[in-house]
Parts: structure tokens; C-alpha cells; sequence
């Protein structure tokens, strides 16, 4: 990346929450949780305190829905239009901020951040990952099938192959395939649960039930 950034927030319409169990809201939304999924998402973050960043974020859909229950969250996606006007004729679910293909957003506070990639095709989660190795908490939506399988780039189980992460939740959750998984990771340098490790081995299919194990 050339440089980091605040990013640029322009005008676009504002489309209003449906009920999240209404079914897909738009054309360009990729991740859709349920009410039901969405509260098991805010009830492990609120304790938190962290401030959701959310890379990739496409409408911010699913972002709006964990804005609404109360979480600060910051949607973030790339600015690829060279005729900014050319927002005002899309439509969003919560502001997005935009920064270039050769930026990087800049988190104010990484240490007090979760990342998170809700069904990304080609997100630079590791090279945010790497620069701001203070981040702790991870949350991905993604394909559950292996790096190289998978549609979504990071696949939901991204971080089990990289060292210093520890996967802490994982969930099915509602998205353009029907397999979708929520997966959380916490970094093991500065944990911000009290949790037990998820006791799976990659290559087995999780179960429905999967469930974070904290004190």
C-alpha cells in the first residue's frame, strides 16, 4: 500500500433495515445474518469494547444491523469511481467509508479494534493484518471450503493456518451460500477473552452448534 487513510465518506442513498429475517435486501448484499445471528454477534462483542472495522464492505448491510444494536462500527470499502456522483445512484445501509486500491485505512485505535471481512472475493486481510499487529479480535464471514477452494478470499477458516491465532466461535450464518460460516479469532499476544480454544481439527466439518467456550 502507498499510504494510509482516513478515507472519504460520499453522498448515497440511505436505504432503511428491513426485518433481517425478510431475506436478501438487495442485489449487492452478500452477507445477511438473522436477527437471531446478529444478537449471538453483539453479545459477544458488546462487553468488548471494541470498535467494529469492517473491510470490504459492500452496501454495509450486515454492518447496519450491528450498528443498530448498538455497536460502533465503521464500514469501510474500496473507491474505485473516478466520477464520485456516481455513489448518489447507489445505495447503502450505513455510511462507508472509501479509500483507494493503494491505501490503507488507517484504525484509529487498533488495539481496541475487531476486524472483520464479511464475504470478501479479494480482501487485503493480510497485509491489514500485518501492519497492525495489535488488532485482537478477527471476525470473518466466509466459504468454508480450504484457501484455493473457497469463493470468498479470506475463507471462514483463514486464520487457522497462521500462527499466533486461536479460533474461538464459530457459527453458520446467513450469506450467498448456504454453507456460510461466522468464524472468531482472538490473537494469542493480547487476548481479550477468557476462552477455550475451539477443540476441531480443520479438516472436519463443523457442526451447526459450534459455540464459544468462556469463563
Amino acid at each position: 500500500f502507498a499510504m494510509f487513510s482516513d478515507g472519504t465518506v460520499f453522498a448515497q442513498p440511505r436505504a432503511k433495515l428491513v426485518g433481517a429475517d425478510a431475506g436478501l435486501p438487495s442485489a449487492a448484499t452478500c452477507a445477511n445474518p438473522t436477527n437471531e445471528q446478529a444478537d449471538e454477534i453483539v453479545a459477544l462483542l458488546a462487553s468488548l469494547n471494541l470498535h467494529v472495522i469492517s473491510i470490504g464492505a459492500g452496501d454495509g448491510y450486515a454492518e447496519a444491523l450491528l450498528k443498530e444494536r448498538g455497536l460502533p462500527v465503521t464500514a469501510v470499502d474500496v473507491h474505485v469511481l473516478s466520477d464520485p456522483s456516481v455513489y448518489g445512484r447507489m445505495v447503502s445501509f450505513c455510511p462507508i467509508v472509501r479509500v483507494r486500491p493503494d491505501e490503507m485505512y488507517r484504525l484509529p485505535l487498533p488495539e481496541a479494534s475487531a476486524l472483520c471481512f464479511f464475504w470478501g472475493r479479494a480482501l487485503p486481510w493480510r497485509e491489514y493484518l500485518a501492519t497492525y499487529e495489535s488488532v485482537p479480535l478477527v471476525i470473518i464471514v466466509g466459504d468454508p471450503a480450504f484457501p484455493g477452494e473457497a469463493v470468498t478470499d479470506p475463507c471462514a477458516y483463514a486464520l487457522d493456518e497462521h500462527d499466533g491465532w486461536t479460533r474461538i466461535m464459530s457459527m453458520p450464518v446467513r450469506a450467498l451460500r448456504p454453507d456460510a460460516r461466522l468464524v472468531v479469532y482472538q490473537r494469542l499476544a493480547n487476548p481479550v477473552l477468557q476462552c477455550q480454544p475451539e477443540c476441531q481439527p480443520r479438516s472436519s466439518s463443523p457442526s451447526s452448534t459450534d459455540k464459544i467456550a468462556c469463563e
